[in-house]
């Protein structure tokens, strides 16, 4: 072969090289790109030592391409695993990516969303989770354990008859079922080490994280006062339960008790107090917290004086459903409350989802021991899921009601005024949609970019406090390939195509990230079979002191279509830690909106959830021994968004669900409230107060904001409903309401306006509603 000959070979072959290089790692799905030298680690919380393969995977440049299929032995270590944690979810999965024993308590995931998850049982160093398990449907559907012909692999019966065979397969495991419904969705702790051998049993479907969960209301959020519902003169609760589920009740209250100064709440239920703090009242149904009955509140006994509502919401939520003053009375005020205090502050590291339907459930049983129907107020939620109603969350809360047992939920405070010049100071809204592309241009796929511009901001100091989240959800039938790129044009390529996660957590110079881009059709065993790309950015850092805080400037996430159906539509919900609120989001070209804001669970099917809207702007206070006058937009409370009266208060979330039913259901006042003030804040929550100019000059009353205050409103009007007749559905009672509703210029009137996604039927009618 001559010498130019094989000058041309040799050409053609590098040449081939290059365009290899450039055009593979598009449309090939076996690399995967990552910083060079960083070390990998697995779904195991085992690192992988790629320096040891330096003669294979290393080169000089500044990114390393790795050929997966170069050492099988590797790639089925990692994708074996990780298949075998299917039935998990994303935030379980990044759980077991952690090394926990090098951590310290609750370091493990970011500080707002997940952060509450792990936590270690008194005298031990495990660490357990809060979940939600759907057992086996054959078992799930037996009613009676002893004659069971269906339910073959049924072992065990718990003390409610129901049978599930992952009943003993947990407590093998070292966990606690907690509340088993009967559809087959139980509530349970278990250890973390435990969620793989959990995960691979055929007969559990599915694993939820109990997802952390905040009062809605929003201290940045307008408020105002007064009811504006015309109250009944006749129909006042009496014979109904009111279950209070949210941050205690100030028991003390004049507004809680009868005129012969005795409690009107049959009990409560502080789950921040345990046996460990001396009182042992833990409740007859769960292994924590303490119960407070009637005669313990009545005489002061029993650790009562233990409970506190220190931060006023739940005792200003109960005063708006049942309180009994003379001037601010309650829609229910002879009504009997039962209260359940979370724990919101994680003291005990019970802020979780599953927690509220035992909370539910606690109250539902007690009512029955009475022989009352009971009406349960959850002034809570979260932005995260899937929007539908599909979380093992919202479909427990729907087998729990009945009749005669009713859920209400706020809509949530999740939508902005995007017109107003605040947008930018309170941050953007929360969600955003987009769709991936179908076609490719050759063999190059083509993709749609979600995009989020951070601002300098002031890094924490510790770990997993400054972080971003997406949760995006999208057809079952599509598959996409997801790239992330950094505000250093680092691009971050970890093989996350839909339900092959090969490398979902990883060090950057730019932050820790983690993707899980699960695959619902074989995943979701639930009414949901849609997929979910969960994406985190944190300043997760390992033993090198890599994954600092997120880097500043634009991320990019690009979503490449590789197997679109029909439109490749997506919907993505996204939150940051505090000091990286003013982010911007964008997607494709447009930026986030108010759409689908609705909560969950108030995305529940099997709930009636309330949006907000303003019956006062100004109000009455006391100051230096003084009655003065406030007003919104007036110092000290002049950086709120515009009110109108009787118009949607602008922080109301929208619908509709993802899976297109209308919501919120209905809107009763909530921007402007003045209902019963706790005695027992403590001194940030009574600043929060005092320094807003929002007590009243009585003293006992306090102006707030939120669905929080809307949605108490809706539980008092459906008490004395049920006071009429106890027997009632969701549905039933729903249908009372939307045909009794109030229509006006602000809801559009007429059947082209409503129902509609701001409004839901219009605006309660407690008068029309009792004479219906």
């Amino acid at each position: 072969m001559t010498k130019r000959v094989k000058k041309v070979v040799l050409f053609c072959f590098a040449s081939s090289i290059v365009f290899l290089s450039l055009i593979k790692p598009v449309f090939a799905f076996d690399r995967i790109t990552l910083p060079i030298r960083e070390n990998i680690i697995n779904t195991k919380g085992i690192y992988l030592p790629f320096g040891n393969y330096r003669k294979n995977f290393f080169s000089q440049e500044k990114y390393m391409r790795i050929r997966l299929r170069d050492d099988q032995h590797i790639r089925e270590r990692i994708n074996n695993f990780y298949q075998d944690l299917y039935k998990l979810d994303a935030q379980l999965k990044f759980l077991l990516t952690q090394d926990i024993t090098a951590l310290n308590l609750c370091e493990c995931i970011n500080g707002e969303f997940i952060n509450i998850w792990a936590q270690v049982i008194e005298g031990q160093k495990e660490p357990v989770v809060n979940v939600f398990l759907k057992g086996n449907s054959d078992c799930s559907n037996c009613k009676d354990c002893n004659n069971c012909s269906n339910c073959s692999n049924c072992t065990e019966c718990d003390e409610n008859n129901n049978c599930s065979s992952c009943i003993n397969y947990i407590k093998e495991a070292g966990g606690t079922v907690k509340t088993v419904l009967k559809n087959g969705i139980m509530t349970a702790v278990v250890p973390v080490k435990s969620l793989p051998s959990l995960a691979a049993r055929s007969d559990i479907e599915k694993i939820e994280a109990g997802m952390s969960i905040r009062r809605f209301l929003d201290k940045s959020v307008p408020t105002s006062s007064g009811m504006n519902l015309s109250l009944s003169e006749t129909k006042m609760g009496e014979g109904v339960i009111i279950g209070i589920v949210d941050t205690g009740i100030d028991y003390t209250h004049p507004d809680f008790k009868n005129p012969d100064g005795s409690t009107r709440i049959s009990s409560i239920w502080d789950q921040t107090i345990d046996d460990e703090d001396g009182i042992e009242n833990t409740p007859s149904l769960y292994n924590y917290g303490s119960e407070y009955l009637e005669s313990d509140i009545n005489k002061g006994t029993g650790g009562i004086e233990y409970h506190k509502d220190e931060e006023g919401h739940g005792s200003h939520v109960a005063g708006i459903a049942a309180g009994n003053h003379p001037k601010y009375r309650g829609v229910a005020p002879k009504a009997k409350i039962i209260a359940v205090k979370l724990d919101f502050n994680n003291e005990k590291n019970r802020n979780s989802a599953d927690i509220i339907v035992d909370a539910i459930n606690y109250i539902f049983q007690k009512a029955e021991s009475l022989s009352l129907p009971a009406v349960v107020n959850l002034s809570l939620g979260t932005d995260f899921g899937p929007h539908d109603g599909s979380t093992l969350f919202e479909q427990a809360i729907d087998a729990l009601t009945g009749p005669g047992k009713i859920v209400i939920a706020a809509a949530g405070n999740a939508s902005r005024n995007m017109n107003s010049e605040n947008l930018a100071l309170w941050g953007y809204p929360i969600h955003g949609k987009g769709e991936i592309p179908k076609r490719k241009i050759g063999r190059l796929l083509q993709s749609t970019a979600i995009s989020l511009e951070i601002p300098s901001y002031t890094a924490n100091e510790g770990d997993n406090d400054d972080f971003i989240v997406f949760d995006i959800w999208y057809s079952g039938e599509d598959r996409c390939y997801v790239k992330i790129i950094s505000p250093n044009n680092r691009v971050y390529d970890g093989f996350w195509l839909t339900g092959q996660n090969i490398l979902p957590f990883f060090y950057t110079a730019d932050g820790a990230v983690y993707v899980d881009n699960a695959s619902g059709n074989k995943i979701w065993e639930s009414t949901n079979s849609d997929n979910n790309l969960f994406i985190q950015i944190f300043d997760f850092k390992d033993a090198f002191g890599r994954g600092g805080p997120p880097a500043s400037g634009t991320w990019t996430i690009r979503l490449y279509g590789v197997q679109i159906k029909e439109e490749g539509t997506y919907h993505a919900w996204h939150t940051t830690s505090q000091n990286l609120a003013l982010a911007r989001p964008k997607y494709g070209e447009e930026f986030s909106d108010n759409e689908m804001t609705v909560a969950c669970p108030a995305s529940a099917s099997q709930v009636i959830t309330v949006g907000a809207y303003t019956t006062k702007i100004c109000w009455d206070y006391r100051y230096d021994g003084l009655n003065q006058y406030q007003c919104f937009g007036d110092f000290p409370l002049n950086y709120y968004d515009p009110f109108t009266l009787e118009d949607i208060a602008f922080f109301s979330s929208h619908g509709p669900t993802r899976d297109n039913r209308i919501k919120p259901d209905i809107c009763t006042p909530g921007a402007g409230i003045c209902a019963s003030l706790s005695s027992q804040l403590n001194q940030e929550n009574n600043a929060y107060f005092s320094e807003n100019n929002r007590v009243d000059p009585d003293g006992l009353h306090a102006i707030l904001q939120g669905t929080s205050m809307a949605a108490p409103h809706a539980t008092g009007a459906v008490a004395l409903i049920l006071e009429e007749n106890p027997t009632l559905t969701v549905s039933e009672i729903l249908e009372i309401l939307k045909n009794t509703a109030k229509t006006d210029i602000y809801t559009g009137e007429g059947p082209s306006a409503i129902p509609n996604n701001i409004w839901g039927a219009g605006k309660i009618d407690l008068e029309a509603a009792l004479s219906d």
